[in-house]
């Protein structure tokens, strides 16, 4: 405290606490005693009387006092062998954290000593006094007992003890040791005989034995003259327990001492605490032992417990003679309590919450004798500390935590130590052994064959945080979120089997009609005319007539035709996507209606003359064919909408997903899950919402569906929606699912209840831990074995096991491209992956590393797609916009646009993700992912030539050493990257591997594009008309072949026509492979086709040449205005491009190397000028002599002029 200003009276000291020791009475200690046996002869009248029980004594020990404490004068026993004690002493103590920590050390204990023969003890632990309890043993407080009582009514409740069961127990004695009730008393072991030598006579007669009664009992107290904690200490302090085990992995110095038990030092361990003095355990002595887990090579083996080896007869040396193995070790009674008031035990909990947050325990060492006064010149080489997380202890209900990776290392320089200071050494004095000193900033232990790491645990009486309970029910249910919908109608058959079976009734009753009919007019033997060659003929002439005079011909064909037409509703109209005017598919559908007709008849006529049974039996066979079918064609679909994302043609995507949903009638969940999870990725949160409420709406037990709408009410910041979605997985349709749990945490913890918070994801982390052991068979702690270098067999099961809860929360999030609400469930971890002390496998730290790449690389991605769409220019509204306004062409002018700032936050996400995969490859550099992610990387920032370098790694990892293989996605990426590196052959072969490895219109195409850069123009059809067999909707492969069928000598120029037209109906949408049709055409006089190829190329973002391109068509087709108009554009485009390179070369931004600043778009010799201003200048001018501008004109001519000079 702050001492007394002048005149003021320093503060009085607190009155000291009284302690009153009381020892009353005893119950029978001994059986009672029995009669003497009589000396006197045969037909004595009187027994000898019973030997009387010799007078008691109590000893007391009590803490702080140096010796027991016995009572005055010896007590007689009563004549059922109880004693009436009167003992009684006050203590007095000095309040303060020295007295709380004696007491919770430290029991009381009574002995009673019967004659000279210490019979029985009692020992009273005084650790109630920290609750605020008054008296301690025989008659406590009677509010503890009343407590105790409602718990054990509690628990005989829970167990099912009712009524009259439970008053059994009034008539035991109370196992428990009821506070009222006089205390149990223990026997104190007789001694025991000395071993006789080998030899040597045993005793004649029998040991004695402890006669104490099993119901001996004692009334012993204490009391205090008032509470020693204040009520807030007393609800909330806590008794904390420091264990330390051993330090395995001694260093040299220590291992190559001979004689451990003779070593003179002992080691403590502390650390320190808030608000009370540090807590320090002493005592640690050297041991040595054998090395557990070594093995005799001719099958002996070692004590487990560390004792004799059993050594295995042989001759070899190594065999004889165990190896060995020196720690540091604490024995099991050295452990020590320490008492923290409630400020304290508030500060603890805040000082290791929160990743990263470590308490640092320390370890040093001591002489053995006064080592207060005894100098360790050396006391700094064994002096370390181990920054350790106790994360265990913040799960709820926790009160147990040992560390396992506790590594000693050198205390930072200038820290103060929570150890008792050394004692001063002298100027001169040697240190034990000579040992040398080390330099400042290590210590010995480092010098260990394995890093050292110190064992302990630490317990708590009563947990920091509260035990789990689930969160309270959500006020909404899951129902009240989803779209009303009108009361399905559980229909016998759907539409279309009922217009099938129709329509096969209807050709059933027809053919019955034909065949009565038939029998009707042809009766009776044959006439001669029906035996000619004709007569059949005839015959089916006659009947025909008949039919159509009578009239049942039009009746048969109009309820034939009625029956068609609901198959035609409910089959192909339902489910149509063609166009009515679109002719090559309408005859695709009537020919797929013709062949499901003359089915349908058939297998009408095939029922006529069968049993029901073969009937039956039949249907069922075209049943599951039919399913099998539809299995097949939603997998189909299914990986052709995965194609072409992983292409990036969304919208044909995004068909295929729609495709899925009608074929399945739109009640699959899982396909609509599907279509959920593609319109999340695509940015359509909204949309996707909707999916996936659909697929609650068909299965209300969709565990996807729930974890995505919670993963989008986190995203949406609709917190208490995601409570909703998540609580409906945790308490009714997965309990176990630790991802449900951790999304719950993530919305508590948006919600600010820390509790519910803590709860969560603390089940989550439980789950995952019973999952391994329920994998193992058996609790994590048995199958790893107590050296921890040997991880192996668990390591193996936690990868089957999986990543924690919030990686694979993050996981899920990612693969939603979800970025913020990922980031967040990885804050949610407990350890920090970058931290050695984590206990983090290189396998978790990777994917943890992966997840945070992942998600800047989505980051950027949604950057340059936000700058994409607000990036573009306005159309010319006034024709000096484009020429300096006096009608010079000045590029200098041009500023960059916003499209410069957009692609600088971009490129910032970028350069986070690449230096966590930076981080990645330093964990494992042969693991594909984080070279394929850096492929992405690159790739989103054009620069092909490393992303390339990337993904020729990843290909080179994938499949090896137990990686997964080669994705298609990898293999479409390098070849790419190859095509547009200009490597065609290299291209060749990663598509060929591809066609063999993962086979799709997509390979096929790559493989083609990589044939015609070739100019094997024979094989590039080949493979592109496999791509069209394989997917004919895919526009690339009709793109290709357009380009194939011009490049061809002679030009197939009908053939490009049709393949274009057909990649124009099917959504072409490639700039790259439509600009190059554009140009093919163009030179070969297909002005229409350019045309059209160049401004759809255009629309889809190609660049200045397309427009030029384009304006040369449509000036050839007598558009000038028009061609104008691309010209004046193209030339904006140009500048800004120019300005933009100017600007980035200036920051030291500029991309590429030196030698090429004067070649592709941008250079044109000076810097700052694109090489086609020069050529757009040019067409420009000629535009304007044909639409008769001729100052235009001019002007253009004079700034081509201009920039002549310039180069």
């Amino acid at each position: 405290g702050e001492a007394p200003e002048d005149g003021e009276p320093e503060p009085e000291p607190e009155p000291p606490f009284t302690l009153t020791v009381s020892v009353k009475a005893s119950t029978p200690l001994v059986p009672a005693p029995l009669p003497a046996p009589s000396s006197a002869d045969d037909g004595a009248e009187e027994p000898a009387p019973p030997a009387p029980l010799e007078p008691a004594v109590v000893r007391v020990t009590f803490p702080g006092e140096p010796d027991y404490i016995v009572s005055e004068e010896p007590t007689e026993a009563n004549e059922d062998g109880s004693y009436t004690f009167d003992f009684e002493r006050s203590f007095e103590r000095v309040p303060g954290a020295a007295l709380m920590d004696a007491l919770v050390n430290s029991p009381a204990v009574v002995v009673v000593v019967v004659g000279e023969t210490e019979l029985a003890r009692c020992v009273l632990d005084l650790a109630p006094f920290t609750t605020g309890a008054l008296r301690v043993g025989h008659g406590g407080d009677k509010k503890a007992r009343d407590e105790a009582d409602a718990e054990d009514a509690r628990e005989a409740t829970d167990d099912g003890v009712i009524g009259d069961e439970n008053d059994r127990s009034a008539d035991a004695p109370d196992a428990r040791g009821d506070a009222s009730a006089f205390l149990p008393l223990e026997p104190v072991p007789f001694p025991v005989a000395e071993p006789t030598e080998e030899g040597g006579e045993a005793p004649s007669s029998p040991l004695p034995s402890n006669p104490l009664l099993p119901t001996a009992a004692v009334a012993f107290s204490v009391t205090a003259s008032k509470p020693f904690v204040e009520p807030e200490d007393a609800e909330r302090g806590l008794i904390l327990t420091l264990a330390p085990h051993e330090i395995k992995h001694t260093p040299p110095s220590l291992s190559a001492y001979e004689d451990v038990e003779s070593y003179p030092f002992v080691f403590a361990f502390g650390a320190p605490l808030p608000g009370v003095p540090p807590a320090v355990v002493t005592g640690g002595r050297l041991k040595r032992r054998a090395k557990e887990k070594d093995k005799a090579p001719n099958g002996g083996s070692q004590d487990p417990q560390g004792g004799d080896a059993e050594v295995p007869e042989g001759d070899d040396p190594e065999t004889e003679t165990p190896t060995t193995e020196t720690y540091v070790s604490w024995s099991d009674d050295s452990a020590r309590k320490f008492w923290l008031p409630a400020s304290s035990v508030d500060a603890f909990r805040e000082s290791i919450k929160g990743r990263g947050k470590t308490l640092r325990f320390e370890v040093a060492r001591y002489p053995v004798d006064e080592p207060e006064t005894t100098p360790d010149p050396v006391y700094g080489n064994y002096h370390a500390v181990a920054e350790t997380p106790l994360e265990q202890l913040l799960d709820p209900g926790a009160t147990t935590c040992a560390p396992k990776r506790a590594f000693l290392k050198a205390p930072e320089y200038g820290a103060k130590s929570c150890l008792p200071s050394p004692a001063a050494v002298p100027e001169g004095t040697a240190s034990y052994g000579d040992e040398p000193a080390v330099p400042p900033g290590a210590v010995a232990w480092a010098a260990s064959a394995s890093p050292s790491r110190v064992a302990f645990t630490v317990t708590t009486i009563r947990p920091l945080l509260p035990p789990f309970r689930p969160p309270a029910p959500a006020e909404t249910t899951v129902d009240e979120l989803l779209p009303a919908r009108a009361d399905v109608v559980v229909e016998d058959e759907s539409a279309e089997a009922a217009a099938a079976r129709e329509f096969r009734e209807e050709v059933t009753r027809a053919s019955m009609s034909l065949a009565e009919e038939y029998a009707a007019m042809f009766t009776g033997a044959p006439a001669e005319s029906d035996a000619e060659p004709d007569g059949a003929a005839r015959r089916r002439k006659r009947l025909v007539f008949e039919l159509n005079r009578s009239g049942k011909y039009h009746d048969m064909k109009e309820r034939l035709k009625d029956a068609a037409s609901k198959i035609v509703k409910s089959r192909f109209f339902k489910k149509s996507t063609v166009r009515p005017d679109d002719r090559e598919e309408l005859d695709a559908k009537y020919d797929e209606l013709y062949v499901h007709l003359v089915e349908e008849m058939h297998a009408a006529l095939a029922d006529l003359g069968s049993t029901p049974e073969e009937t039956s039996k039949r249907r069922r066979e075209s049943e599951a064919a039919a399913e099998a079918v539809k299995r097949a064609s939603s997998a189909r679909m299914k990986n052709l909408a995965d194609e072409y994302e992983i292409n990036d043609a969304f919208r044909d995507a995004e068909k295929w997903h729609q495709e899925r949903v009608l074929l399945c009638e739109k009640k699959d969940a899982s396909v609509w899950c599907a279509y959920g999870f593609f319109l999340a990725r695509r940015g359509r949160h909204g949309a996707a919402e909707e999916a996936f409420k659909e697929a609650l709406v068909y299965d209300e037990s969709s565990t996807d569906a729930l974890r995505a709408l919670c993963c989008l009410m986190l995203r949406d910041e609709e917190y208490h929606r995601a409570e909703v979605f998540g609580q409906a997985i945790v308490s009714e349709k997965a309990p176990g699912d630790a991802v449900a749990w951790t999304l719950l945490a993530l919305a508590y913890a948006k919600l600010e209840r820390e509790t519910d918070k803590d709860n969560c994801a603390f089940e989550a982390r439980r789950l995952t831990a019973t999952a391994m052991t329920n994998l193992m068979g058996a609790s994590p702690s048995r199958v790893k074995d107590d050296d921890d270098d040997d991880f192996s067999k668990e390591k193996e099961i936690e990868e089957l096991v999986g990543p924690a809860a919030h990686v694979k929360t993050a996981l899920l999030c990612l693969d939603m491209h979800l970025p913020s609400v990922a980031r967040n469930a990885l804050d949610l971890g407990v350890f920090d992956p970058d931290d050695l002390n984590a206990n983090l496998r290189d396998d978790e730290r990777l994917v943890y590393k992966l997840c945070l790449a992942r998600a800047a690389v989505l980051e950027a991605r949604e950057e340059r797609e936000k700058d994409k769409g607000a990036s573009s220019f306005a159309t010319e509204t006034d024709d000096d916009e484009f020429t300096g306004g006096s009608g010079a062409f000045v590029a200098n002018e041009f500023t960059p646009s916003e499209t410069g700032k957009a692609h600088g936050r971009a490129s910032s996400k970028s350069d986070v993700a690449f230096g966590v995969l930076m981080d990645a490859l330093s964990i494992d550099a042969t693991d594909p992912k984080p070279f394929e992610l850096l492929g992405d990387v690159h790739k989103l920032e054009s620069r092909y030539s490393e992303a390339e370098e990337a993904y020729t790694h990843a290909m080179a990892c994938s499949g090896q050493r137990g990686k997964p293989p080669a994705s298609l996605k990898l293999f479409l990426n390098l070849g790419d990257a190859l095509l547009r590196n200009g490597k065609t052959a290299d291209a060749r072969g990663a598509y060929a591997a591809a066609c063999e490895m993962r086979p799709c219109a997509s390979t096929w195409i790559g493989l083609g594009k990589s044939l015609i850069g070739e100019g094997d123009l024979e094989g590039a059809e080949a493979a592109l008309a496999e791509a069209n067999v394989l997917d004919a909707s895919n526009p690339d492969a009709w793109t290709q072949l357009a380009i194939l069928s011009l490049l061809a000598e002679p030009t197939r120029e009908d053939e490009a026509e049709r393949a274009i037209g057909a990649a124009f109906k099917r959504g072409a949408d490639d700039p790259d492979a439509l600009a190059r049709v554009a140009a093919l055409f163009l030179r070969v006089g297909g002005w229409k086709h350019a045309e059209a190829a160049a401004r759809r190329a255009v629309k889809h973002g190609a660049g200045v040449e397309t427009r030029l391109c384009l304006a040369r068509a449509s000036r050839e087709r007598g558009d000038a205005e028009g061609a104008a108009a691309e010209l004046k554009y193209a030339l904006a485009l140009a500048a800004d491009e120019g300005s933009v390179e100017r600007t980035a070369r200036r920051d030291g931004r500029g991309g590429g190397d030196d030698d090429d600043d004067d070649e592709g778009e941008g250079g044109g010799g000076v810097v700052g000028v694109p090489f086609l201003v020069p050529e757009l200048l040019e067409e420009l001018a000629g535009v304007y002599d044909e639409l008769g501008d001729a100052r235009r004109a001019e002007e253009c001519r004079r700034d081509l002029r201009a920039l002549e000079r310039e180069q």
